[in-house]
């Protein structure tokens, strides 16, 4: 089966195709998931986080399944990908929001706290609070999380700070 081939795009390949074939399968969120639990590969493994925000959103299981998956697991791009999978999928509750944003203020890996800022902000565009706490971000002391906040500023049209020269 596609799902055990030696080469990471394969597999990848195979999770599109089951999303795209399977998507009125009650089994396929079980399948994404276990994909992603078995998987040794972050190309396959965020492909299938995507594809359970996609499809499973209304399943129960899905929202708690990626919370986890965006707090705990150990590869920093799925992190990533769960967090924007996260973010696109469930943000409109304001407690995730909160949860999300945390993540971009307090997380202890920048790559993770730049993806939830770039997903927050591009969830909300227009969002006076997420562009209040993008602001404070634009002071953060990792230069990647401070670009990022500047960067998802500017293309809300706010002037990020300058710091004092």
């Amino acid at each position: 089966m596609a799902e055990k081939h030696p080469v990471p795009a394969v597999r990848a390949a195979a999770v599109k195709t089951v999303v795209v074939t399977q998507d009125d399968n009650p089994n396929t969120i079980d399948w994404l998931m276990k994909r992603v639990s078995e998987d040794d590969d972050w190309e396959p493994r965020s492909i299938a986080t995507w594809a359970v925000m996609l499809l499973g959103g209304a399943d129960g299981r899905a929202l708690p399944w990626m919370r986890d998956l965006a707090l705990h697991d150990q590869d920093p791009m799925v992190r990533s990908e769960a967090i924007e999978s996260w973010a696109f999928g469930w943000a409109t509750r304001s407690e995730e929001r909160a949860d999300l944003a945390s993540i971009g203020s307090n997380d202890p890996r920048p790559d993770v706290r730049v993806a939830a800022i770039r997903a927050l902000s591009g969830a909300f565009p227009g969002n006076r609070d997420v562009t209040s706490w993008l602001d404070g971000l634009a002071g953060d002391t990792d230069p990647a999380v401070r670009r990022a906040a500047e960067r998802e500023l500017l293309g809300r049209g706010v002037l990020p700070r300058i710091p004092n020269l």
